[in-house]
């Protein structure tokens, strides 16, 4: 026999919910944007191996594929960095907002947005943010893939 969920939650286990899953989005920005730098040397490395090889003595398909190789590499190094890139869009909470405000009026918003009202809007928020961040190391990783793939298909002409 299957029982009934407990549909009893309170606000303040909803709140605290809610504080948890922000807590977490908030660990996985700090996540992506640590991984997004370390593979930051790995795109420098490719790139300027990339460059480095289509200064020997190749032939012509290898020099076109070398250089298809460089621009892949540039991509991924350039999505790596719109990972880092920080946005301080206008917003009407949080940090940016924070920056224009009194003590006095910081203390509000936060009393408000911590009170658990702002809490889930904040929570799907940083949640977007993470998974844009993660979309985008996930996008440059698979071009250094297919750079090295044509780095090493160059290397075979």
């Amino acid at each position: 026999m299957v029982s009934a969920s407990n549909d009893t939650t309170t606000a303040d286990e909803v709140d605290e919910q809610l504080r948890d899953a922000r807590d977490g989005a908030q660990s996985l920005i700090a996540r992506a944007d640590t991984k997004a730098q370390a593979t930051l040397t790995v795109h420098s490395l490719t790139l300027a191996g990339a460059v480095a090889l289509t200064k020997t003595q190749i032939s012509t398909p290898a020099a076109v594929a070398l250089g298809v190789a460089a621009v892949l590499f540039g991509a991924a190094l350039v999505t790596t960095l719109l990972v880092l890139l920080p946005r301080l869009g206008r917003t009407s909470t949080g940090i940016t907002a924070w920056a224009r405000m009194s003590a006095a009026q910081v203390r509000a918003a936060a009393a408000h947005e911590y009170a658990g009202h702002d809490v889930a809007a904040h929570v799907a928020t940083l949640s977007r943010i993470a998974v844009t961040k993660f979309a985008l190391i996930r996008a440059a990783l698979l071009m250094v893939i297919a750079g090295l793939v044509v780095t090493g298909a160059a290397l075979l002409l």
